[in-house]
């Protein structure tokens, strides 16, 4: 058997595992639950993925040319490869190939592993990119294969000439796995037919991290009696977009720093900002990780907090930490506040009580609003343009801290029990089509 994944995620070489952390907390257990739900397939992508990866997960890395070209998208390329494939459904034969068309021939299924990326958002990164990403699937359709969207976060999308095309290509999925119930709903607004649409969670919910060096916490985790709050602030939190803009005035940072200023003086809690990205230099350079977007909005606000006299209980972590570091930090924490939800994600599935601070401008990222009613922490999530009810939150989580880390306890295994169920229906599927 072998299954080729596809995808209009992360595309540059190395974004994948080493810029949003939250994107390797799915990556890799995505590719450790298709192996043991097939453990005798062979596992090729189009994502780029380093040689390490590659190697101890066992996947074959494909050209992403075969997908994508980042530097013009390719369009003419994939509307040839759909005549072909038309050609190929009336005769069976395929007179004529591409390396995209040899993979998918080769294969028995092809997941479509896009995040939140399938719709507009696409559109938003690289010209043409939702509709070439819809024409790979629709290839596979053509030439008869089972085909899934898994582990993603459909929508929105642009009402424009490829909206009837991207509806009828979408029913003919075999089976659409999502992470969250809100994408079905906004799937339904849209008019997409959502009979093979079935809601799980995100597989991120089962990554393992790792606890960091000892000197690494004791460096950022107050055991005395002072509580240690994590703080991780993105572009997407502020009220005025695009998320990277740059640089921000202070006074885009007040309620943050208000709020964090609350948190020091009336819960008697030191506060750690971090960053829930990483970055990297790029070719032609040599690969070095550099901090990622994330670090300078936790600079700025360690700055101004900093300035505001608050240096005994203010912490910057400078490091620039792997996932499993990174999450293993999170873990130590007695209370996490994130604007970033696989941040979230990190400190839910540790039992971490914790408070999420949605997007401030466009796009809206509904996905966010579908993992909070996973856990049902919809107390704990708060707009960043609400001062009053971000402190509420923070009043809330405290007052009722170990209930709400019992509480986490009891339901965590069955969220990341519902994991397993997404692959095994998976699986079923599949085997009803063969």
């Amino acid at each position: 058997m072998k299954i080729l994944v596809i995808g209009q995620t992360s595309m540059e070489m190395y974004r994948m595992e080493f810029g949003n952390i939250g994107n390797y907390y799915i990556l890799e257990p995505l590719f450790r639950n298709l192996h043991k739900t097939f453990p005798d397939a062979t596992i090729s992508t189009t994502l780029q993925l380093s040689d390490r990866f590659c190697k101890e997960e066992n996947v074959i890395r494909l050209p992403l040319s075969l997908y994508y070209d980042l530097n013009g998208g390719n369009k003419e390329q994939v509307e040839r490869e759909i005549e072909i494939a038309k050609d190929y459904q009336k005769s069976g034969i395929l007179e004529e190939t591409t390396p995209y068309l040899k993979e998918v021939s080769e294969s028995d299924l092809i997941m479509d592993f896009s995040g939140d990326i399938w719709g507009e958002n696409a559109n938003l990164l690289n010209a043409d990119r939702f509709y070439i990403g819809v024409c790979k699937v629709y290839i596979a359709h053509l030439m008869g294969k089972f085909t899934t969207l898994f582990a993603s976060s459909p929508g929105p999308f642009d009402r424009n000439d490829h909206f009837d095309f991207a509806k009828m290509v979408f029913k003919n999925f075999d089976f659409v796995a999502n992470r969250e119930a809100e994408s079905k709903a906004i799937l339904s607004n849209y008019g997409f037919d959502t009979s093979r649409v079935e809601s799980y969670v995100c597989p991120a919910f089962q990554f393992e991290g790792k606890q960091p060096e000892v000197e690494l916490i004791k460096k950022y985790i107050n055991r005395g009696g002072r509580k240690t709050v994590g703080f991780i602030l993105t572009g997407f939190n502020f009220l005025q977009g695009p998320h990277n803009k740059w640089p921000r005035e202070e006074e885009e940072y007040v309620n943050f720093v208000q709020l964090i200023e609350y948190i020091i003086r009336e819960k008697e809690a030191n506060v750690v900002l971090m960053s829930h990205s990483n970055g990297f230099k790029m070719p032609p350079d040599p690969f070095v990780q550099i901090h990622g977007s994330d670090f300078k909005h936790a600079k700025m606000l360690y700055d101004i907090l900093m300035n505001k006299g608050y240096k005994d209980n203010i912490k910057l972590v400078e490091e620039i930490l792997s996932p499993w570091h990174t999450k293993g930090l999170i873990g130590q924490f007695d209370v996490l506040i994130s604007g970033r939800i696989h941040g979230a994600v990190a400190g839910f599935s540790q039992s971490i009580p914790t408070i999420v601070i949605d997007y401030g401008h466009e796009p809206i990222a509904h996905k966010t609003k579908g993992f909070v009613n996973i856990v049902g922490t919809t107390n704990f999530f708060v707009h960043p343009s609400n001062l009053s009810s971000m402190i509420k939150s923070v009043d809330n989580c405290f007052t009722g801290l170990e209930n709400e880390r019992g509480r986490l306890n009891e339901i965590m295994p069955k969220v990341k029990g519902t994991v397993n169920i997404s692959f095994q229906d998976l699986k079923n599927n599949f085997t009803k089509r063969h």
